[in-house]
This record gives structure tokens, sequence and C-alpha cells, in this order.
């Protein structure tokens, strides 16, 4: 076979139906950007119909045109790597005849890219998914990441709980006692507890009294950061009383979040000053004040209530002869509705309605008393529950 040198292909037109090889030896065989593989136009025509193998080493140091003139295939070997100045622009146009072997890979500019990870397009929700409501505007460029943490971690703000009022050490006990009957405190003791994702505790703001003869107490205790369990001191001791009338004295500690400074659900402790029920059992019919004071010393039973509806217990003071059974409560609950023996038998009309009374409780508060009286003595044995509504 004859060898075509490479000075011999600097001008003409030639036609190659058969191989052309190009080995290693010829150096100097390169493709410039002066040559061009065109389809005709202007320059030199180097049309190929055959097939060009190439399996030396081809190096491009200019640019390389393929137009739709290139009809053959053209194969690369392994040796033939395509390098990061190598770009296949869109000029580039490949045929089902050009394949790309596992050596060409994709290099990293050929990656995807961080863009991929937010929002191409605005969405404006219309489900609730986890913390992530209805009508939620989501703009372009939102994280992905961001809306799955919006969807799957709900926000829990920080909290206060189990507040316990106290003098000094000593607890004070919140269940409901007789008008009149007055404590002191000084200390405030709750719980804290922070919040959900970030783990950051509240600050301390303020503490309230309200309800008491004394009035509205607050007490602000600065910006401090809380704890899981707090013992503040609310600015003085207190006589929290309700020496006249019954009602509700409500302690509240307030709390802020340490990162907005936005309030928080208070921590509060109602404690209630109530008016007692009676179940007496007295020889007295009362006539008076005096009297009616007389008959509710001698109580059987008695309950710290809001209303009339209460269940007492006889004793062997009711089933005593002379002892008339009496049912005290205060006259603004109004009469009774009815009272039941043991819970089957009414005995309302066993009892005579007395009158009203002032009688002072066991700390010395004055209330209007409503008087029930049965109508004979030894009326119930010891034990007989009275439903009385």
């Amino acid at each position: 076979m004859a060898l075509i040198k490479p000075e011999q292909l600097r001008s003409g037109s030639y036609n190659i139906t058969g191989s052309l090889f190009g080995t290693s030896s010829y150096a100097d065989f390169a493709l410039t950007a002066s040559f061009a593989l065109n389809g005709g136009g202007g320059g030199s025509s180097f049309p190929f119909t055959g097939s060009a193998i190439i399996t030396g080493s081809l190096a491009v140091t200019g640019s390389v045109k393929a137009t739709a003139g290139f009809t053959g295939s053209l194969q690369g070997t392994a040796s033939n790597a395509v390098s990061s100045s190598y770009a296949l622009s869109s000029s580039f146009a490949t045929t089902s005849s050009f394949s790309v072997s596992s050596s060409y890979a994709l290099s990293a500019s050929f990656a995807t890219t961080a863009s991929n990870t937010i929002l191409q397009n605005q969405i404006l929700t219309n489900q609730t998914v986890g913390g992530l409501t209805t009508g939620t505007t989501l703009a372009i460029g939102t994280g992905l990441e961001s809306i799955l943490r919006t969807m799957l971690v709900t926000y829990i703000p920080p909290t206060l709980t189990s507040l316990v009022m106290k003098l000094g050490g000593t607890s004070i006990s919140a269940a409901a006692r007789d008008v009149g009957n007055s404590f002191t405190t000084n200390t405030a003791s709750f719980s804290a507890a922070a919040d959900n994702p970030t783990s950051i505790f509240p600050l301390s703001s303020s503490f309230t009294a309200s309800g008491a003869d004394i009035g509205t107490q607050t007490f602000y205790f600065g910006n401090n950061v809380l704890s899981t369990t707090n013992t503040l001191g609310v600015g003085s001791t207190y006589t929290i009383n309700r020496a006249t009338t019954n009602g509700t004295v409500t302690f509240t500690v307030n709390g802020r979040r340490s990162d907005t400074g936005a309030a928080i659900t208070a921590a509060t402790t109602p404690i209630q000053f109530q008016w007692r029920n009676y179940l007496a059992a007295s020889s007295t019919v009362p006539t008076d004040s005096a009297t009616a004071q007389t008959v509710v010393n001698a109580f059987v039973a008695s309950a710290l209530d809001t209303d009339r509806v209460w269940t007492p217990t006889c004793t062997a003071a009711n089933d005593t002869v002379g002892n008339f059974t009496y049912v005290i409560y205060p006259a603004s609950y109004g009469n009774l509705s009815n009272i039941i023996q043991n819970g089957a038998l009414s005995v309302l009309t066993a009892f005579t309605n007395v009158g009203d009374f002032t009688v002072t409780n066991a700390y010395a508060a004055s209330i209007l008393v409503r008087i029930y009286k049965s109508n004979s003595d030894k009326a119930f044995a010891s034990g007989t529950i009275l439903t009385i509504t």
C-alpha cells in the first residue's frame, strides 16, 4: 500500500474509499486548527466515505468541526481521552454511528448541582402535613431540607408547669380552704422545659397573685434563664386571704421565649376559699343566730363546697333520743330539691325549713345559712347516707 505523506495533504482534493491508518510513528501528523473536516464549502474538500481507524495517538491542538459531510464512523480507543478542554458544544451533532465507550467518563462538570435541591417553582400548599399547614406559600429557591424539616419537626415552645407556693422551704397546699383561713407566702417553686427541637429554656418574667383581699400583687423576676426546677422569691411575704366572701386566689408565673421574647403559656395555681355545708345533730331548736350557731357547732359532718349538693353520712348522734338532724348550708344556694336516704328513699318531707340565720365558721367569717330540721328526733341510724340536692 502506498503511503500518503503529510505534506501531500496540504492542498488538492482526495477521495479516500479505503481505510486511513495513522500510527504513532508520524508524530507530525496532527489535526491543527487549519485542518477542518468539511462536507464541502470553503477550503479543501476532504470527504470521508469509508472508516477512519485511529490506533495511535491523536493530538487535537486546535478546534475540530464536524458537519453533515462527515458520513463515516469515528471510533476512538481508550488511549483517546476526552479532556476538559475538549468541549462538546451544541454545534457538534453526534449520530448513532458515534458510540461513546465506557472510557469516556463524565467529569465533575457534568454532575448534578445543588440547584436541583431547591424549588424551581412556587408551591401553595392545600394539605397540612406535620408542621406545614394548608395555605402556606413555598417560594422559589426554598430548600428541600427546609421543607422536610417543617413537615417532620413541629416546633414545641418551652413550658412552665407545677407551680407550688411556699413560705421559705415549706410548701402551701393548694386544696380548698375555709373562707377566712389565711396563709402567708414568699416563694414560688415551678418547673420549666426547653423548647423542641432547639432545646432552649425560657426566661423568667413575672409573678402575679390575684383574687385575695390585698388585691393583685405583681413582682418582676428579671431576665433569668430558667432551668428544669426553679425556686424564686416573689419580692415580699404576702398574707393571702378571703375573709368575708368565697372565691379563688390565683397565683401565676409568667415566662418568655429566650430567642424571640414572646410570652409562653404561664404556670398557674388556684386556691379556692369556700363555705361549708353541715350535717348536725342537736337537741337545740334554732330561733335566732345564737341558737343557730349552737346547732352549727354540733355538726357531725361537713364539707367545703360551692353548692348545696353533697352526700354526708349520719353518726350515732343522729340516732340519739332528743337529737334532731339538721341540714345546714349557705342560704344563697336556695331551697333543697330533695334528700335521698341510702340512695333509694326520698325523705325531704321528713324535714322542715326553719329559716335563715347568720352564723360564723371556724375562722370567724360570717355567713347567712339556711337550716332544715328533721321532724322527729333519733331520725337516722348511724351510717345512713343522705344524698342532698
